[in-house]
């Protein structure tokens, strides 16, 4: 379950969505509660899916055809190593990726 902190700025409060789950730590930050706690649920359940929007977006683009496999492979790595995805993401990608070619 992701947590939601108030966080009192020069600006006002806002409210960061921390997610800790699978290898994963992401957070962000809103204005309101219900949109932090909208995009950590969104964000949650697309962790336990094991596809989150980085993997999507290498995969989508593949197939429109707008990278080569080479560009593909390092966007997988990049995203991999950065921790945007988790390994079974990257391999799933990749898979997915393989399976296409």
């Amino acid at each position: 379950m992701a947590t939601i902190r108030t966080i009192e700025g020069k600006r006002g409060i806002v409210y960061r969505a921390i997610i800790r789950k699978r290898g994963q730590n992401l957070s962000r930050t809103f204005s309101t509660k219900s949109n932090a706690r909208r995009w950590a649920a969104k964000t949650e359940a697309e962790i336990e899916s094991g596809m989150d929007e980085a993997a999507y977006t290498i995969i989508r683009a593949w197939l429109l055809g707008r990278q080569s496999d080479e560009d593909q492979a390092y966007m997988i790595r990049e995203q991999f190593i950065s921790g945007r995805i988790s390994l079974e993401q990257a391999v799933t990608a990749w898979l997915l990726l393989s399976h296409f070619t």
